[in-house]
């Protein structure tokens, strides 16, 4: 099986020899090109004057004149059509370059992790209410003590690296939805870090109702958004405080 790799490795190089020899010849006509219009410099040149001496080369006469030269449009077309050909090909030869390395190699990504680089790269990616709202839906509905730890870790996650708190998604906010919550342990432990991930007590939703005006909200989840400086006299849209709305379902 070694001498197997080793004769094939020798074949890629030889392969990769080929095309260097290809490129160098694509380099050598170009160079020649160079050199030939370079002898339309030097011919002798009668300009009907004078005696057909040999004319200064057209970039010294440019320097002398304090002027630039300017390729002809028949030349300047042939060669951005040139350049073109050449960058496009160069694009390639890297992705082709790339397929036959990644063949044979791989990256070690292991020294990354122990520095959390996991957590690094999310820092940079925006995380929308969507998302927020998904974890937090896993999180209720997680099956089992251990289950709804991690859904915990995940959904609190979310909030650290700079997930959008504050957006509504079917018309609410995430605390919102903790407050409706079927379970209302679950809904106060969901408010709680919620509120210390910085999420805005009084943030209402497309109704223009906060969490306190949630008619169902529990007692200690109410007390606890109080107690974080939930407005209490804050009127709904359609009047109502959060007073007389507990009182009214309670």
């Amino acid at each position: 099986m070694a001498a197997r790799n080793a004769a094939a490795l020798v074949a890629v190089q030889q392969e990769l020899e080929a095309v260097v020899v290809s490129l160098l010849e694509v380099v050598g006509m170009v160079q020649n090109m160079g050199r030939i219009v370079g002898t339309y410099n030097t011919l002798p040149v009668s300009d009907g004057e004078g005696d057909g001496s040999l004319h200064p080369p057209a970039a010294a006469a440019a320097a002398a004149t304090g002027s630039f030269p300017v390729v002809p449009p028949q030349e300047s077309a042939a060669l951005a059509e040139l350049r073109q050909q050449v960058e496009t090909m160069r694009k390639g030869a890297r992705v082709q370059l790339n397929r036959i390395i990644n063949a044979r190699c791989c990256m070690d990504l292991s020294p990354l992790f122990v520095y959390d680089i996991g957590n690094v790269i999310l820092s940079f990616v925006p995380i929308g209410a969507d998302q927020l709202h998904e974890k937090l839906d896993e999180f209720f509905e997680a099956d089992g003590e251990e289950e709804r730890r991690a859904k915990r870790e995940d959904f609190a996650l979310l909030l650290h690296v700079g997930a959008d708190v504050d957006g509504v998604v079917d018309n609410d906010t995430a605390l919102i939805k903790a407050v409706k919550a079927y379970d209302g342990g679950l809904g106060l432990e969901a408010a709680k870090i919620l509120v210390g991930a910085g999420v805005g007590v009084d943030v209402r939703n497309s109704a223009s109702n906060s969490a306190l005006h949630v008619g169902t909200i529990v007692f200690e989840i109410a007390e606890f958004l109080v107690t974080c400086g939930g407005d209490v006299i804050a009127e709904k849209k359609k009047g109502g405080r959060p007073l007389s709305i507990a009182a009214e379902y309670n």
